[in-house]
């Protein structure tokens, strides 16, 4: 199998292709599998809890009565667990059976559906937009930051979640070590192996690379 060829997003000859793309990934959105994907992802979503370290931090630094837009919100799933924040919630996704789902759940908070690119709501209409494990998933991932941008009051806050690519060395870019730990943090704990193979590769292996 030949390696996958790498394309900007923002090289100008790469745009047909990312928009066949992006289509394709709607079409995969807005079909019968689609229940089963939304399903499995809120199955680990469904109750935010300490443990949850991201989550519940994002949880704490919202203050209560937020405006809150949730760009890519699937099962919407901080719409449930930011309820007694107070929080006005709009959910936005391009997967019209789900929003039509979240709108029958949770008739309290708005949902639309649109493109993450660019919806129709107005500029600087939210205290803080949020974006949770959908940026990855996108072909044009700036568009989002600049939509989330646009849609943030001043002195808002932007919250964007990811999956831990690195942990277990799942993305193999700077992969120092067996983990994804700092190196202290490896010394500390007694992982000496993962902190002799951080070291060599930060200091000698890479920089001769």
């Amino acid at each position: 199998m030949p390696a996958p060829k790498l394309r900007s997003a923002l090289a100008p000859e790469a745009q047909a292709d990312l928009e066949h793309l992006s289509s394709r990934l709607r079409e995969f959105h807005n079909s019968d599998f689609a229940a089963t994907y939304f399903e499995a992802s809120e199955a680990g979503n469904e109750v935010w809890s300490p443990q949850m370290r991201a989550h519940w931090h994002l949880k704490q630094s919202i203050p209560k009565g937020s405006r809150v837009v949730d760009l890519g919100c699937g099962t919407a799933h901080p719409c449930r667990n930011l309820a007694d924040r107070e929080i006005c919630y709009t959910g936005v996704d391009w997967s019209e059976k789900q929003i039509a789902r979240n709108k029958d759940a949770m008739p309290e908070s708005d949902f639309i559906v649109s493109s993450l690119y660019k919806t129709p709501l107005p500029d600087e209409s939210f205290d803080v937009s949020m974006s949770l494990y959908a940026v990855e998933h996108l072909v044009w991932p700036h568009r989002l930051l600049d939509e989330m941008y646009r849609l943030t009051r001043p002195n808002g806050a932007m919250a964007i979640l990811t999956p831990p690519f690195r942990f277990k060395n799942y993305l193999k870019s700077f992969d120092y070590g067996l983990s994804a730990r700092p190196f202290k943090e490896k010394l500390r704990t007694g992982r000496l192996v993962d902190a002799a193979l951080h070291l060599y590769q930060h200091r000698i292996a890479y920089p001769w690379l």
